[in-house]
């Protein structure tokens, strides 16, 4: 059975909420299945803090998240979303990063992601820059290396600023320079390096379409809050989203409320029916 989309075109995913960093007493990780609920961190922990979800019905791509905001200084700020191969402990890759914007006048924030948009821009920039992959290729890779470093990379974009066109009949090129530029190259080459060697294929630099992640666990890393010193907090209900419809077994469909049923916890580890995402 094939998961229909919503309104906005995206599809809601069911998940698990699997663990979590830490959580006050009071408004624990389940909470955050329904409208209305809350998540609190324990008092004093506000720095890198986590919940970890498992999707329902398998590996799949998530490509949003949004959620409540419960309390605007406490509202994390600056926020990773990450999903591992292996189990909700890791090990963990980046998906995207973002930032909260705005908490006091908003109810939700929601974040979206568009996977290999960066490598798109900067792939076809650059074959127009330099005339045909090629040249391109040799541009990236003088040594004609089939890989390359961060610091290659961070390299290569000092020598296109150094050498940006800025006046004279190099103002197209001067554009395509300048356009490459407002790309975070670190951000670039982390979404490349995807087995976490420090190294990645110039081809993949060089490619209109990038992979995108599929995974069963996912994660929403908190860096910092709006201003709270004491704890993070988080509305519900945490909504996670994709582009991309997901197969969901007839046997499993669930059948209680969007509310969510809670199985009990143990050792800090929540396990949390969400609904979301299941006709």
């Amino acid at each position: 059975e094939v998961q229909q989309a919503e309104d906005d075109g995206l599809y809601r995913l069911g998940y698990v909420v699997d663990r979590q960093s830490s959580q006050h007493s009071e408004f624990h990780a389940t909470r955050l299945v329904g409208p209305g609920g809350m998540w609190k961190s324990s008092s004093g922990h506000i720095t890198n803090e986590f919940i970890v979800f498992e999707l329902q019905h398998g590996p799949h791509t998530v490509s949003g998240i949004e959620f409540g905001i419960a309390d605007t200084m406490a509202t994390p700020r600056r926020c990773r979303v990450q999903y591992s191969m292996k189990n909700g402990c890791g090990p963990w890759q980046d998906a995207w990063n973002f930032s909260v914007e705005s908490p006091g006048v908003r109810t939700s924030y929601r974040s979206l992601h568009q996977y290999g948009e960066d490598i798109r821009i900067f792939s076809q920039s650059l074959v127009k820059l330099f005339g045909s992959t090629e040249k391109a290729w040799q541009a990236l890779s003088p040594n004609d290396s089939p890989t390359m470093s961060l610091d290659d990379l961070t390299a290569f974009f000092k020598q296109l600023h150094h050498n940006i066109p800025r006046e004279g009949s190099n103002l197209a090129q001067g554009a395509l320079v300048a356009k490459i530029l407002t790309i975070d190259h670190r951000a670039l080459f982390r979404e490349c390096d995807r087995e976490h060697d420090g190294r990645i294929k110039v081809t993949q630099l060089l490619a209109d379409l990038a992979q995108r992640p599929v995974a069963q666990f996912w994660r929403l890393l908190m860096l910092d809050t709006w201003g709270c010193r004491t704890h993070y907090a988080v509305g519900g209900p945490v909504t996670l989203l994709s582009v991309h419809p997901q197969a969901l077994p007839r046997r499993e469909r669930p059948t209680h409320s969007i509310f969510g049923e809670a199985f009990g916890t143990d050792e800090g580890r929540t396990r949390v029916v969400s609904a979301l995402g299941s006709p």
